[in-house]
């Protein structure tokens, strides 16, 4: 009797740290890959997420976050080896705390498709319009009635070791460059409303990160692809000028040909 009250002891145990952990596998999950793309305003995809229900630490497999129509790299951002703390006395309460989300060796593909437009502008204009968009409006306020249950503190967040892969695609020929992203830590999100959803956190966080990818391109010499596109895309001008030219030379060449041929077998001279 003793052992089959301790097997039931256990299977309690379990069931309640699958009640527990594993809602929260799925609220992740959930809110990366819809949020997170109503926030972006392009396809945004969590593709793995494990908990350790022991200490509460998880790993993210990988998180993309697809360009905006017509541009050519495959995707905006992609997040690897991403390392998330949980607080696990918080799962239970209806406002998550993660101690702190680690991500390591994001790229960032920054793709200017014209002198005056790029990839990563589209997508902070489209955070932007998330957050500023009225409550009322249906996408905005299923969001926040969905993540309502469950909100989340942010107590830090550290992005490191990353690279901005700039991309001139406006020219004939592609131009790429690359370039380090600084460091980006980020702390307490959430934390003056006692909480915010998943949906917000999201948005916070992809603003700032976007944001610094942006003044760092301007800062650097990546923005020198501008120079050099435009002076591809001179020479490219040129150089059909100066075929077109070079087919009128010949044109005229030929015409002048024919019409003193046609002159020297005219018996009039003329």
């Amino acid at each position: 009797m003793k052992k089959f009250s301790i097997f039931l002891l256990v299977i309690a145990i379990i069931a309640a740290l699958v009640y527990y952990f594993f809602p929260l596998e799925m609220l992740v999950k959930k809110a990366v890959n819809k949020y997170g793309s109503e926030v972006t305003g392009t396809s945004v995809n969590l593709s793995g997420f494990n908990i350790n229900l022991k200490d509460g630490e998880a790993s993210v497999k990988q998180i993309t976050v697809a360009n905006p129509q017509n541009y050519k790299t495959k995707y905006a951002v992609e997040l690897g080896n991403i390392d998330v703390k949980v607080n696990l006395k918080s799962v239970t309460t209806d406002t998550i705390i993660v101690d702190k989300i680690i991500v390591n060796k994001p790229v960032i593909s920054y793709e200017m498709k014209s002198l005056t437009e790029n990839n990563i502008s589209e997508i902070i204009d489209n955070v932007n319009k998330y957050t500023s968009s009225s409550a009322t409006e249906p996408a905005q306020e299923e969001a926040k009635a969905d993540s309502s249950s469950k909100k989340v503190i942010i107590k830090k967040v550290v992005i490191s070791n990353g690279e901005i892969n700039g991309a001139m695609t406006a020219a004939p020929d592609v131009i790429s460059a690359a370039i380090p992203l600084p460091t980006l830590t980020l702390s307490n999100i959430g934390e003056e409303t006692k909480g915010a959803s998943v949906a917000d956190s999201i948005a916070f966080i992809m603003n700032k990160l976007l944001s610094s990818v942006s003044t760092t391109v301007i800062s650097s010499n990546l923005a020198n692809l501008k120079d050099a596109a435009n002076a591809a895309v001179d020479g490219a001008k040129d150089a059909a000028q100066g075929t077109v030219d070079a087919a009128k030379d010949t044109a005229s060449g030929v015409v002048d040909g024919v019409k003193d041929t046609l002159s020297g077998l005219n018996p009039f001279g003329k």
